[in-house]
């Protein structure tokens, strides 16, 4: 089974950097640059996980996170920031995101990271079949 992950982020050179990692996790990478495709990408591939940035100063990544709570809420999802002070808040908007990474991140800990996401959803959807 080919893993397929989502990531939503605005940056092209952000996405160029996640496919050359996939490429070489041997995962295969949807992105998607706005909300739009973003839901779109979902609906026709479901990620077995999603990556999403979390810009405060963008409101398109909690209108994602509505859209997959009410439609996809089993797709696990790592949120990727620059801004340090989300990873300590307790803001209702995060709920949703299963793990954080702070950007820049190392490749061990985003590695790490989706490994252990990935086991998660793997661990629920075989409890449910």
């Amino acid at each position: 089974m080919v893993v397929r992950v989502l990531v939503f982020d605005e940056n092209p050179l952000i996405l160029e950097a996640f496919e050359e990692f996939f490429r070489k996790e041997n995962y295969r990478m949807i992105s998607a640059q706005n909300l739009q495709a973003a839901r779109q990408q979902l609906q026709q591939q479901e990620p077995h996980l999603i990556i999403l940035n979390v810009n405060p100063q963008s409101s398109e990544w909690k209108a994602f996170l509505d859209y997959r709570k009410q439609h996809f809420p089993h797709i696990p999802i790592l949120g990727i920031t620059a801004f340090p002070e989300l990873l300590y808040q307790k803001d209702p908007a995060l709920q949703g995101i299963d793990a954080m990474c702070l950007k820049p991140f190392e490749i061990k800990e985003l590695r790490q990271q989706i490994r252990n996401l990935l086991a998660c959803h793997r661990k629920i959807k075989n409890s449910k079949d």
